[in-house]
């Protein structure tokens, strides 16, 4: 293919944006070597294309991306690996759990805990108490995503940040539990929120503030439920 001799960074990202949605697994080579191509958009966006087309046999190029200077190519190739079926090289990413961006100890934290690893499930417990909501959102959404049933009390809690951070705390709890029980009209009565009119349902009759109220009253019903079951025992 033409991109082999190619330098020009230009001509790669034209092509990129055309194989983006292709699944071909010929292209896979052609896209290895773009990652390492002189341009960092260039090697950020062919290591994109693997998150979404994961390929064990590249395991070892999206670890030695992990020594890229740019943090955007770092961050392409965590999330590439993340999707991987097993990782290759788990202690180079664990090292990444100590690196200077936030942005990156995010990425490397998420993709140990997608694979079990538990440093990683508890590197995204101490980045939620980060100082940046920003971060702070993004763990929320990270924990919803992992789909792992532990990570509720820590969502409840951030259920009492910034509303940008309650929102996503939110959206998490719903995935995780894969249903909204801010909607549950018994949990609504006893969150004291006050019936809605007639024809106003889903979440835009419930505000942001109210929603959380929900979901911690939901929380402390079910921590009692659980207390008066381990008695039982």
């Amino acid at each position: 293919m033409f991109l082999e001799q190619e330098q020009d960074a230009t001509v790669w990202l034209a092509a990129l944006a055309l194989f983006a949605g292709q699944h071909e697994p010929y292209l896979a080579p052609l896209l290895a070597l773009g990652a390492s191509h002189a341009s960092a958009e260039v090697r950020k966006q062919s290591l994109e294309w693997f998150i979404t087309h994961p390929n064990p046999a590249y395991g070892d190029l999206l670890t030695n991306s992990l020594l890229d200077d740019h943090v955007a190519v770092i961050h392409a190739a965590l999330r590439a690996l993340a999707a991987l079926p097993e990782l290759p090289n788990p202690r180079a990413i664990e090292e990444l759990l100590a690196a200077r961006d936030p942005a990156i100890r995010l990425a490397a934290a998420y993709a140990l805990a997608a694979h079990g690893i538990s440093p990683g499930y508890a590197a995204l417990l101490r980045l939620a108490y980060h100082e940046e909501p920003l971060i702070r959102r993004q763990v929320a959404l990270t924990l919803g995503e992992l789909g792992d049933i532990r990570s509720i009390q820590e969502l409840i809690r951030l259920l009492d940040d910034r509303p940008e951070v309650q929102l996503a705390g939110l959206a998490a709890l719903k995935m995780l539990l894969g249903q909204d029980i801010s909607q549950d009209p018994n949990i609504q009565a006893r969150a004291g929120i006050s019936p809605r009119p007639a024809g106003v349902t889903g979440n835009a009759s419930l505000t942001c503030a109210e929603q959380c109220r929900c979901w911690k009253t939901w929380h402390q019903q079910h921590q009692a439920r659980s207390a008066r079951q381990a008695e039982v025992r």
